[in-house]
């Protein structure tokens, strides 16, 4: 993915240069906001090519692929209740400030380095660990 750097008035392009095209370029620009939705951090505009897009009629998710889809969605509605509620926040910043300094044993394990993943936000961490029990509980034995 390239860096791209713009000049006003189209310095903060999002999205694909031609609308109606499946393949081609595509521009966004990430926008990091803290747990009550305030803008804290802006990351670089990056362009890039989608080149070998998927047809869903042709090639349909298979069974694995479902089990992924189902227990992201699962999980993002389950942070979604658990991030309003005070005491799972609670479990969950101290759980999280916990691995920042010792990996998550639950954590997914980082192919560089062989280890367990440590997060840098509360909100990837938390749905990825939701999500990983999600997948346990749901994978068929």
């Amino acid at each position: 993915m390239s860096q791209t750097t713009y000049i006003s008035p189209v310095d903060h392009l999002s999205g694909r240069i031609v609308k109606k095209s499946k393949t081609g370029t595509v521009q966004r620009t990430k926008i990091y906001r803290d747990e009550k939705g305030r803008v804290i951090g802006q990351g670089a505009n990056e362009s890039y090519i989608i080149e070998n897009p998927r047809n869903y009629i042709k090639q349909p998710l298979s069974a694995q692929e479902q089990l992924t889809v189902n227990s992201f969605r699962d999980a993002a509605a389950q942070y979604q209740l658990e991030k309003n509620d005070p005491e799972r926040m609670a479990y969950w910043r101290q759980r999280f400030n916990d691995q920042l300094h010792r990996p998550d044993p639950e954590a997914s394990i980082d192919p560089k380095t062989g280890r367990c993943r440590t997060y840098k936000r509360l909100d990837i961490f938390m749905r990825t660990i939701i999500q990983l029990q999600l997948r346990r509980e749901q994978s068929p034995a």
